[in-house]
């Protein structure tokens, strides 16, 4: 137990409750952490969590957002007033939150595909793994894509008959909305060992890491994706500028408007962007996908 008060007790030890934790010899490989506090105290913990070994996707964060409180705190002074408008009950903590559920939910349900499984049979697990886990809604459809589907957008359709094959490539990529924060993420699954498969999946997330610390250098949305498309070229792959990035934040984002990330002349804000990053090999039909939300706080 972790307490604060200045009374001697046995069994309260003082100090941050990371250090008291990481005192005892846990072992954290199998163990997913609940936080919620403030950013400072979340970047630690999360920050000792993966010193221990706790995988990413089991250090969930709740919202820490104060009751009876209309304050935007990232809308004072940071947003953009046009192009990145928040709703009333917009908050950083809340943000990080349907963040760090959304990343754990693509997890779980890609520990769910089987082979021989239908595209639409997936979707359909996934959208009910995505209910049992409390999102009220999807803001996007659920996208779930197999093999030769990878190098398709959700706009041009996939095979909802095509099955999962014991060497395949997944994209999963969700939009869930949790607590009425929008979620947003997507990332690439390899099964069997097809190295084309596994150099694919691995180039998307990092082209996606490398423009994410090029926009802390202060790219604007359109730079960040001229310099996102170079690192996929220097690496032989093809970015598809079809997919070009966009608002998230209270539920619903759409009431402020419809801006694309790849079409912006402004450093995009903490917390109310996507980018996404779809890939796909010169020739072979081989795709790849990951996005998340441009978070540029300590930890994240």
């Amino acid at each position: 137990m972790i307490g604060a008060s200045g009374q001697d007790h046995p069994a309260i030890a003082r100090g941050h409750v990371q250090d008291s934790a990481g005192a005892h010899g846990h072992d954290w490989s199998a163990t997913q952490v609940y936080a919620c506090g403030n950013p400072a105290m979340i970047a630690a913990v999360r920050a000792a969590c993966e010193g221990w070994g706790v995988p990413a996707h089991d250090i969930i964060v709740e919202a820490f957002v104060p009751s009876g409180t209309s304050s935007i705190p990232l809308a004072e002074g940071s947003l953009d007033p046009l192009l990145e408008r928040v709703g009333p009950r917009f908050s950083l903590d809340g943000m990080l939150a349907a963040r760090a559920q959304s990343i754990r939910a693509v997890a779980q349900i890609a520990g769910k595909l089987r082979v021989g499984m239908t595209t639409a049979q997936a979707v359909e697990m996934a959208d009910q793994h995505l209910r049992d886990m409390g999102s009220s809604n999807t803001w996007h459809p659920t996208y779930i894509r197999f093999g030769d589907d990878t190098v398709r957008t959700p706009r041009q359709g996939v095979r909802r008959q095509r099955t999962l094959q014991p060497s395949d490539i997944v994209v999963v990529d969700i939009g869930p909305v949790w607590n009425g924060y929008e979620g947003d993420f997507g990332d690439t699954f390899v099964f069997g060992d097809d190295n084309l498969h596994r150099s694919c999946a691995q180039a998307a997330r990092d082209v996606f890491s490398a423009a994410k610390v090029a926009w802390k250098t202060g790219l604007t949305g359109r730079k960040l994706y001229d310099y996102a498309e170079a690192q996929a070229e220097r690496g032989g792959w093809k970015l598809e500028r079809n997919l070009a990035g966009h608002r998230v934040s209270d539920f619903p984002h759409a009431l402020y408007g419809p801006a694309k990330l790849a079409e912006m002349d402004i450093v995009p804000s903490d917390a109310v962007w996507v980018l996404e990053i779809q890939l796909r090999h010169p020739e072979r039909p081989v795709g790849a996908f990951y996005e998340d939300i441009l978070v540029g706080l300590p930890g994240q």
